[in-house]
């Protein structure tokens, strides 16, 4: 027989973000995620990093917690030359693509549509989206048919012509 009692039910707290210590290990100085890809000393480290982070912050908090990491950092200045920050950048970018959600889709969405966006950024996202049934087809559609860039406006074609699985 179940027990009733008349305490409320017991809240569980949000998870807490992982605190990204400095050089010094204290967990009382937490840095951001660029400035912790900064101190890695060449871009394998910096990638093997941020796949470690995204997995703790997917473990612990969910796909919001990895996601408002990855937010904040393709949006961040990142660490060395222009193709290290953009290898890191497209790394983050294919770790939006894996998690699930609206959120995910709606990041993608944005940066298929914004034309200031390098290229491969562009269309990585498009790739990412065709295998979402559904996901950011408003957009694939407006870039397909409007774009300024004509092979992302052709790859947006294709992803509109996959099927939906």
């Amino acid at each position: 027989t179940p027990v009733v009692t008349d305490a409320p039910p017991r809240r569980v707290p949000p998870p807490r973000p992982l605190a990204i210590t400095g050089v010094s290990g204290s967990a009382e100085a937490p840095i951001g995620l660029a400035a912790s890809l900064e101190r890695e000393p060449e871009v394998g480290a910096r990638l093997a990093l941020l796949d470690q982070v995204v997995a703790t912050e997917a473990a612990v908090g969910g796909a919001d917690l990895a996601l408002d990491a990855l937010e904040e950092l393709l949006e961040a200045p990142l660490p060395g030359d222009f193709d290290d920050a953009q290898t890191l950048r497209l790394s983050a970018l294919s770790h939006v693509g894996r998690l699930p959600g609206a959120r995910s889709e709606a990041l993608l969405a944005a940066r298929v549509g914004d034309g200031e966006r390098p290229r491969p950024e562009r269309l990585l996202s498009v790739e990412l989206l065709a295998g979402r049934p559904y996901a950011g087809r408003a957009e694939l559609t407006r870039v397909a048919y409007g774009d300024h860039d004509p092979v992302v406006a052709a790859r947006a074609r294709w992803a509109l012509e996959q099927p939906i699985r």
